[in-house]
């Protein structure tokens, strides 16, 4: 059963496909049928005339890029307190749903995904833009391809809200603890580097079913990632590691 309702003048949402930190993603369409998927942010965060601001300069230079391994954003609806990304509707699951029977997954296949998303990320940064915030949950796999074919989603996001929605905390951390890179632990300010440290933990993740620092307070996390060196598990190929 879908509970239709109208998105501005160009758009219907359908139904709620999933649920994230920053607001819904629903399946909808435009008004020629075109199957889309539209992320709401949460009221709370669309509130702030800065976070809208910034999405609103920021829009020309999102919605250029466009890559097989990118999710690409087609739009931005701002209307009453709703401000709404319009986005590819990538029919499959997300790189964490397919982690959730098997836990890992055959070194050919990691390497595969790797190049993918890497291949997403190269085009992102050539944009300018920064990902901030890469782990599974953010990379989609296009089940029209078979094998599924990697896209890198929300990418850039995290700057927006994080950096104007925060009501004025901290906004050195941006991202998830388990993916941050050391230099963000030490205030720095994040790079193309920042996102590539990400995708290799995200890689051993894949391969081994954990990041290579899990377990512990996030104060342990975050120090791990700066003081030590990940473990190689038995049965990694020597070229992929």
């Amino acid at each position: 059963m879908t509970d239709e309702r109208s998105l501005g003048s160009s758009y219907i949402l359908e139904d709620v496909i999933g649920r994230g930190a920053m607001g819904q993603v629903w399946r909808g369409r435009d008004r020629d049928g075109h199957r889309l998927a539209f992320k709401l942010l949460r009221p709370e965060l669309t509130e702030d005339p800065k976070v809208v601001q910034r999405f609103v300069q920021e829009r020309s230079i999102l919605t250029s890029i466009t890559h097989p391994n990118v999710v690409s954003m087609r739009d931005l609806v701002v209307e009453g307190d709703t401000l709404a990304i319009v986005m590819d509707l990538v029919e499959g699951g997300d790189l964490r749903e397919m982690l959730s029977g098997p836990r890992t997954l055959p070194p050919a296949r990691v390497a595969e995904l790797g190049a993918g998303i890497a291949a997403g990320l190269a085009a992102v940064h050539a944009a300018g833009v920064i990902h901030r915030d890469v782990k599974p949950e953010n990379v989609l796999v296009d089940a029209v391809s078979n094998p599924g074919r990697p896209r890198l989603t929300d990418f850039g996001i995290a700057k927006y809200v994080q950096a104007e929605g925060t009501g004025g905390r901290s906004t050195m951390l941006v991202g998830t603890p388990q993916y941050i890179a050391p230099e963000l632990i030490d205030g720095k300010e994040p790079t193309p580097a920042t996102d590539l440290y990400a995708l290799g933990i995200m890689l051993y993740e894949l391969v081994c079913g954990v990041t290579p620092f899990a377990g512990g307070s996030t104060l342990t996390v975050l120090r791990n990632h700066a003081e030590r060196l990940p473990g190689r598990p038995a049965g990694v190929p020597d070229s992929l590691w």
